[in-house]
């Protein structure tokens, strides 16, 4: 028979094993008696898959334990198998984090004890902490070198660093050309006038340097002479050798005699 706490623990208020969840020991003997049972009905729920209430009782286990205070080898082994146990639970409930938590105490309280590191193993690679996982398999085999079991999950461990670290550098890789395309400043392209010049442009410059070349050829025909074929177009002409105005109206012998002298005279 055990004693009952005033409060009950709610995570447990529908549990079958209230009356040692519940349980208030106050002796050393009480205690360990009381330890004993946890452990066994502990022990009968993970191997009928009952893993909540294995967690629960493997809990109520290790704060019974710890209120007894002792540091004897003893009992530091039976809170690491304790915490490991508990692991177990964690891990088979898809709580890898809580499982992280109970393997490391279990390697802590007992660095002997070989399904500590396996648990921690467990949870490292659940929580993609696969060095770690590497770390803690490879613990275990120096306690167990022949564990066949365990050389296979130290063999799946290292298969999925590598992987990890490469699937690691190529996203580094990634994220290194996103910031280099960030940073590149774009310029405007450049385009050669020549190069693109349209076929009108074309025609337009070889047209002009024919003109140029026709101007040239008449400045020098020009050289014994003042008047140049383009000089029509600003209203030029020739008359009896002569440049003139276009306007410039010579006159005829007859008009000559019609108007007679119109030359002015000097008055006196």
């Amino acid at each position: 028979q055990f004693r009952y706490s005033s409060t009950m623990n709610l995570s447990s208020s529908f549990s079958p094993h209230n009356d040692v969840l519940n349980a208030s020991p106050t002796t050393d003997p009480e205690k360990l008696s009381l330890i004993e049972e946890l452990k066994r009905r502990g022990r009968a729920c993970v191997t009928t898959g009952q893993y909540p209430h294995g967690r629960d009782l493997y809990g109520k286990a290790i704060e019974v334990l710890t209120d007894l205070s002792s540091e004897s080898n003893s009992a530091k082994r039976d809170l690491s198998i304790l915490h490991s146990n508990r692991a177990l639970c964690h891990l088979q409930m898809n709580k890898p984090s809580d499982c992280y938590d109970d393997a490391t105490s279990a390697t802590c309280f007992d660095p002997t004890y070989l399904k500590g590191f396996w648990r921690l193993g467990q949870a490292c690679m659940a929580l993609k902490k696969t060095q770690e996982a590497v770390d803690a398999y490879t613990a275990a085999l120096e306690l167990e070198e022949g564990n066949k079991a365990l050389k296979k999950e130290l063999i799946k461990a290292k298969k999925q660093l590598v992987k990890d670290q490469e699937e690691a550098e190529k996203k580094a890789e990634e994220e290194k050309e996103k910031e280099k395309d960030a940073t590149v400043v774009r310029k405007p392209s450049t385009v050669s006038t020549a190069s693109t010049a349209s076929p009108s442009t074309s025609v337009v410059s070889n047209t002009s340097g024919s003109t140029t070349n026709a101007n040239t050829t008449e400045k020098c025909a020009a050289s014994n002479a003042d008047f140049t074929k383009s000089d029509h177009v600003r209203g030029y002409k020739v008359v009896n050798g002569k440049k003139t105005s276009f306007f410039h109206h010579e006159q005829t012998e007859e008009e000559k005699r019609l108007i007679g002298d119109i030359a002015p005279q000097r008055i006196d």
